[in-house]
């Protein structure tokens, strides 16, 4: 209908006596330019359409629903062995959150970030552990806990727009992208899903260990990813919106910044990069998140390995914390965790040789083993710290 609209046009300027041939090639950038620009727009409309029948939104409504199983209970003619088999899976991994829950008011607190606030929290997280444990029968969750001052469950206007735009913001660049030189931006698309699960482990990796809520620049996120090992299970209460619009509010100008001053290669590799960012987060919700809470299309994410497992992400949530770091996916968390690799020690003694710094899981008796193994690799520190 584009098209034909300008063919119409330009006949209508040729009879004018003015020149009317555009050519082939403008008339494909102008076709490309309208699509463009309505795919943006069915974007922002999907984002919040999206956001409006998000299974968590609100997150407090899903207090007391009635539980999903991962088959959904709507799969008529599906065997009976297959739903057993999804209920057992189902059952397994909510004993794993449990578990995860359980430790979190018992492992201690090892983390640096402001030691009042993360008494209080754990304190906090104690007594919704025992106050569960009484009620176990009930299949009560437990209540949520905010271990970052200022830090909310409520969903505003503007958490949705910073979310919807990064999102929209991402689907414009690619399209671009696609459009001006097609394997270009395929190639920087498979790079940046490999660089987004990367990141995520050195942010993940980097704010566990390091840092506090009065460092500059990166003290909230600090005081965020060292209190989640405090209360877990507060993120499972959290939107879609709430879980990752601060994220959004940073990923969105680089992106566009990005989009106006690289070529189509590097345009969608940091797209792509920090839109993982935002998914990355949301996956980490869901890893979370009980599975009777979960949607069967995001149970089938977490099993075709699109997403962070339950079963992935509970072995870091063993203290003292010293693996599985990458949370977009996992594909990465074998190998960087594995023999003779090992690089979240290799990264941890070559920072210990340059600042004398020692991380968070080095600490306490259980941080000890690590901190042998880690200075067993090759890599003695410059000077010892008492």
């Amino acid at each position: 209908a584009i098209r034909a609209g300008l063919m119409m046009g330009l006949q209508r300027r040729s009879s004018r006596g003015q020149p009317g041939t555009l050519g082939l090639r403008g008339q494909g950038l102008w076709v490309r330019c309208c699509l463009v620009l309505l795919w943006a727009r069915g974007s922002a409309e999907l984002t919040f359409a999206a956001w409006k029948a998000w299974p968590m939104v609100p997150a407090r409504a899903t207090i007391g629903r009635r539980p999903r199983w991962p088959d959904g209970g709507r799969l008529p003619g599906s065997a009976t062995t297959s739903k057993a088999s999804g209920l057992k899976e189902a059952l397994e991994e909510d004993q794993l959150i449990e578990e995860v829950n359980s430790m979190a008011s018992t492992s201690g607190v090892h983390h640096s970030a402001t030691a009042a606030a993360a008494a209080a929290a754990a304190a906090a997280a104690g007594a919704a552990v025992a106050t569960t444990s009484r009620r176990r029968t009930n299949r009560s969750r437990l209540e949520p806990v905010l271990t970052l001052p200022g830090d909310t469950l409520e969903v505003t206007p503007a958490m949705v727009a910073a979310t919807g735009a990064a999102i929209a913001t991402t689907c414009v660049v690619l399209g671009l992208d696609l459009a001006a030189a097609p394997l270009r931006a395929i190639a920087g698309i498979l790079t940046g899903v490999l660089m987004a699960e990367l990141f995520t482990g050195c942010f993940h990796w980097a704010t566990d260990n390091y840092g506090s809520l009065e460092t500059p620049v990166f003290g909230p996120s600090c005081a965020a990813f060292q209190g989640h090992h405090l209360a877990p299970w507060t993120i499972s209460f959290r939107s879609l919106a709430n879980n990752v619009h601060k994220i959004a509010r940073v990923a969105a100008p680089l992106i566009m910044l990005a989009a106006l001053s690289l070529p189509p290669f590097g345009s969608a590799f940091v797209a792509v990069m920090l839109c993982g960012q935002i998914l990355a987060q949301e996956f980490h919700r869901w890893s979370h998140t009980p599975a009777s809470q979960l949607a069967p299309w995001q149970r089938w994410m977490q099993k075709r390995g699109l997403a962070i497992s339950t079963a992935d992400h509970c072995r870091h949530h063993r203290p003292p914390f010293q693996t599985h770091y990458c949370i977009l996916n996992g594909m990465l968390n074998p190998v960087l965790d594995s023999s003779p690799i090992f690089f979240w020690r290799r990264l941890e003694v070559f920072f210990f040789r340059l600042t004398s710094v020692e991380p968070n899981c080095w600490k306490g008796e259980r941080g000890a083993k690590v901190r042998e193994h880690a200075l067993s690799l090759g890599w003695s520190p410059r000077k010892s710290v008492a």
